[in-house]
């Protein structure tokens, strides 16, 4: 078991050093994707320990007798390759097909539509070293992204693919709100905001005289944004990556406990958060880019599931009353400040 374990410890931290010395024709895997299959391999030891695994192809024949879906299986099964590989074994020893390929009988479940008790440690997981050599057992960078990303969308109520449109402007968040429709006659159906010269309909959230607590986590999620465009990794691919990332975390700390809490799961949270500050609906509305009172009403996170974020009085968030007009309903709306930056 040293021996694998040295082997793979040493594949972790010099991986990109034996990446390039590849044939890059036959080695297309991305560093990404490298990353990742690293940090997979040292978990994957460390379970198999117990069962005295102490090579590859051990490891491989142990793969065989986990009880996982095909999905799960087939993911163990590339990271061991990746490893054999590397250190130019014969990937003949290693065949694809056998194995239990467990299908899960009910399904992933419905998504969790609040964070409650159960998300803390799934962050501290996500969060976490995973070792005493940081060399070794550094935390994967999507791992971290997805704790900060959920934390800031938390506090925002965006929807997932919203996220590649948030622009962070003064303290002010825009995004472009993307499901718009309209009838015949130009009325909004569905949807609200302002539209941009781009032709696309923003809404804003004011955020400038929030706590830091509240504010920070929003500005991270928006510094997300710029780390993966600067390292060419489009949204929905970071998306992807992160709704795995949080499945695995979940599964570790909380096994086979459904539903999961997802990345939908902060825009119900930033609802339930909103209700518990007393917001009016239509405000609310508003803020999560919805036409009318209806589904932030009756479909989103309960007040009863909002977390004491901010003291009392204090507003999670403002959006200008020229966007929260537009929102259909019966209820008054709430008298709030016209943003500053509403009349530039």
């Amino acid at each position: 078991m040293r021996g694998l374990k040295a082997l793979i410890s040493g594949t972790i931290v010099f991986y990109s050093f034996a990446r390039r010395a590849m044939n890059p024709i036959t080695f297309t895997r991305s560093e990404a994707t490298e990353r990742d299959y690293g940090c997979l391999m040292t978990q994957l030891v460390r379970r198999a320990a117990g069962d005295g695994v102490s090579d590859l192809e051990g490891l491989w024949g142990w793969l065989d007798v986990l009880p996982v879906s095909r999905a799960t299986l087939m993911r163990y099964r590339c990271a061991v390759k990746w490893l054999a590989q590397l250190r130019g074994l014969d990937l003949s020893q290693f065949p694809t097909s056998g194995g239990q390929r467990i299908k899960r009988k009910d399904g992933p479940g419905k998504r969790m539509k609040s964070f409650g008790a159960r998300w803390e440690p799934v962050k501290k997981w996500l969060m976490a070293n995973r070792g005493e050599n940081p060399f070794e057992y550094q935390p994967h960078p999507m791992a971290v992204s997805t704790a900060l990303w959920m934390e800031g969308v938390s506090r925002c109520g965006i929807r997932p693919h919203e996220w590649a449109s948030c622009v962070w402007d003064d303290g002010v968040l825009w995004v472009a709100s993307s499901k718009m429709n309209f009838s015949e006659d130009g009325k909004m159906l569905r949807g609200n905001g302002i539209k941009g010269e781009d032709g696309r309909w923003w809404r804003a959230l004011d955020y400038r005289d929030a706590a830091d607590d509240l504010k920070k986590p929003v500005q991270g999620m928006v510094w997300l944004l710029g780390e993966m465009h600067r390292t060419e990794i489009s949204s929905e691919d970071a998306l992807e990556d992160m709704a795995r990332w949080l499945r695995r975390a979940w599964d570790a700390i909380h096994g086979d406990a459904r539903p999961r809490i997802t990345l939908y799961t902060a825009r119900h949270q930033f609802s339930a958060d909103m209700k518990k500050q007393g917001i009016g609906m239509r405000e609310l509305a508003a803020a999560m880019g919805h036409a009318s009172i209806k589904t932030a009403s009756s479909v989103y996170g309960k007040a009863r599931w909002g977390r004491s974020a901010v003291s009392p009085g204090q507003q999670v968030v403002r959006v200008p009353a020229v966007i929260a007009e537009q929102v259909r309903g019966d209820v008054p709306v709430i008298p709030i400040r016209i943003l500053e930056l509403m009349q530039r």
